[in-house]
């Protein structure tokens, strides 16, 4: 029962893009790493610039990112957007968990080799809070719509769909399949380990991951840097103007 809920639950469905970044102008070429085994693509824009590391969220894929590449590319940044294990045109591998996607923001940092800027969405925010603050060559996050607590946001997705009596099982299954705790394998557990500058971006009227996340984050690390989009959900704000022109500037501040 509780495999047959996980499979049902967490198993997304792959897909791959169907547009990259040449579609807007940008030049790129297809690259290949590895993480735990698992071949990963992705697309490398070269640049002189600092580095930029991106992760999408859960069961999206690289093509997110488009709208921010077109917008960051032309100041020269070097930048590697990714697909993660079972997502996008990356390995199939089951199960995926946050520790997977942490642990692929951990082999793209060592692929780039350098002092990386992690840029993540949803899943891959919150997985890039946490890696961010494990890796010490990591220079600074951005984290757009990141969630606070990888257990509540479970049970979020399990909503209605799951008894409350079963709920308690599953997340027992899944730290077992992770090899972690779950509320410690949380954004909200692992901020301010590391002294770096982090901003979040969050759209206001999101409804698959509330914005008071982001306040909430914020309460247990008050040096980070809070932008509330007015009117923006959880895909939109990816492509908003001013979510843009934010991270811009802290790109531009932080990497001077």
């Amino acid at each position: 029962m509780i495999k047959k809920l996980l499979e049902f639950l967490f198993e997304n469905s792959k897909i791959e893009p169907t547009m990259d970044p040449a579609r807007v102008g940008v030049n790129f070429q297809n690259v290949e790493f590895t993480s735990g085994g698992r071949t990963l693509r992705g697309w490398l824009i070269e640049g002189e610039g600092p580095t930029l590391i991106m992760s999408h969220g859960w069961g999206a894929n690289s093509q997110v990112f488009i709208p921010l590449i077109q917008h960051l590319a032309p100041a020269g940044y070097r930048i590697l957007a990714f697909d993660a294990s079972n997502h996008g045109r990356s390995q199939n591998y089951h199960p995926t968990t946050i520790r997977t996607f942490v642990e692929d923001i951990q082999s793209a940092i060592n692929f780039m080799g350098d002092s990386p800027v992690l840029i993540g969405h949803s899943m891959g925010a919150a997985s890039s809070l946490i890696a961010g603050n494990m890796e010490e060559s990591v220079r600074a996050i951005v984290a757009i719509a990141p969630f606070c607590s990888t257990p509540e946001i479970i049970k979020n997705r399990m909503g209605t769909l799951v008894p409350d009596s079963l709920k308690k099982k599953v997340l027992e299954e899944l730290e077992r399949i992770a090899g972690v705790n779950l509320e410690e394998f949380s954004p909200c557990s692992f901020v301010c380990k590391r002294k770096l500058p982090i901003l979040i971006v969050h759209g206001q009227i999101d409804e698959t991951v509330p914005y008071e996340d982001a306040l909430r984050i914020k309460r247990k690390c008050p040096d980070i840097e809070v932008e509330i989009i007015p009117d923006e959900d959880h895909m939109s704000v990816l492509v908003n103007k001013q979510a843009l022109r934010r991270i811009e500037k802290f790109l531009e501040q932080i990497t001077g």
